[in-house]
């Protein structure tokens, strides 16, 4: 049986729109892009409604930045000696810096005091080989015939140090300078930062991406919006629920999750208030 369906009164220009709408929308539904009629979107899991329709996705941008490597100060510039925190011309030859002061450094057989040099007092016996046996000390009739090594006095039977005790000498050598960065890094107040790795560039203490990333993510399904009302039943207790879904029967599976001893009858809107109506109705 063939049927036939006449719009009067239509343009052919309308009647051409109305076909095209028709088969864009075909595809649409084809491909996925659009829910069928009568296709629920949804599904009851564990008594919440999950989406089950086509997992719509979007293009999200970021842009990558991370905290650059950062060091102390450690270096001074060439000429300069290290000294704390601080740099410090190099001392003269015989002198060792302390800050900002040069101090003597003590000679050969001194003891370093601090700011003192101390020399201690030392006896040892002399060289009386070429002494004769009746005057073996060389102190009567063979004086000066013992000998001691340079820097000590001769006793005759004996050489001795006396002890010394001497200031060191000492001068400034300036206020000094604050540390620097090691080549190759950046200072930024008190600290230095490495160079950014390729693909980045330095943005004050970070390395920021010279590109964008992008990704695409998921994108969250709007909750159902369909409200669908129940009166619950159980003995003498009554009430009424609203549930939104999308279709009837999840709504059903909501509500059997809700109450699930209780007889339960679907209604509408406007039977809500009068649902209960001779019981204990609550809403």
């Amino acid at each position: 049986m063939n049927t036939t369906i006449s719009i009067s009164g239509a343009s052919t220009s309308s009647l051409r729109a109305l076909r095209r709408f028709g088969l864009w929308a075909f595809a649409f539904v084809a491909l996925g892009f659009l829910p069928s009629p009568g296709a629920a979107q949804f599904e009851v899991r564990n008594c919440q409604l999950v989406w089950t329709g086509p997992v719509r996705t979007e293009t999200r941008c970021y842009t990558e930045s991370n905290l650059r490597p950062v060091t102390v100060l450690t270096t001074c510039r060439q000429g300069l000696e290290k000294d704390g925190a601080l740099c410090y011309p190099q001392c003269r030859a015989g002198y060792n810096g302390v800050g900002p002061v040069c101090w003597q450094v003590c000679p050969a057989g001194y003891a370093d005091d601090g700011a003192l040099c101390r020399r201690n007092a030392m006896i040892i016996g002399a060289n009386n080989s070429a002494c004769p046996w009746y005057d073996k000390c060389g102190l009567t009739f063979a004086r000066g015939c013992s000998q001691c090594p340079f820097g000590y006095a001769n006793d005759g039977c004996t050489c001795r140090i006396d002890v010394h005790i001497f200031a060191k000498d000492t001068y400034g050598r300036g206020v000094g300078e604050s540390l620097q960065c090691a080549p190759g890094l950046e200072r930024i107040g008190a600290l230095c930062y490495k160079p950014c790795p390729s693909g980045f560039h330095a943005t004050g203490i970070t390395c920021t991406a010279n590109q964008q990333t992008c990704m695409e993510v998921p994108v969250a399904e709007p909750a159902p919006t369909t409200p669908f009302y129940f009166k619950e039943s159980q003995g003498i207790y009554c009430s009424t629920r609203k549930l939104y879904a999308d279709t009837q029967a999840n709504a059903d599976a909501l509500e059997r999750c809700a109450c699930s001893n209780c007889n339960i009858e679907s209604i509408s809107a406007g039977e809500v208030s009068t649902a209960c109506s001779g019981g204990a109705a609550s809403q």
